[in-house]
């Protein structure tokens, strides 16, 4: 259950975070160009990640990258 749930936080980061874009950028004092890019990186790094990923889980395996994986989306 608490992969699940972690995966569906993830998938709702990127769902939250496009409507705020100009709010993010106020709050901040940045463009709302450097806040959409934010954005397309966040989704980049969400599509692409698992491809480097995978390899990590065959010589790591899956425990490690995934512990590794969540304390960096915290940070």
């Amino acid at each position: 259950v608490l992969p699940s749930l972690s995966n569906f936080v993830i998938l709702i980061l990127g769902a939250m975070l496009a409507p705020a874009l100009s709010n993010v950028s106020e709050e901040l004092r940045i463009s709302k160009d450097a806040a959409a890019m934010a954005l397309r990186i966040f989704i980049l790094a969400f599509s692409f990640g698992p491809m480097i990923l995978a390899s990590c889980f065959d010589v790591k395996g899956r425990r490690p990258v995934w512990i590794i994986g969540k304390v960096w989306c915290v940070l």
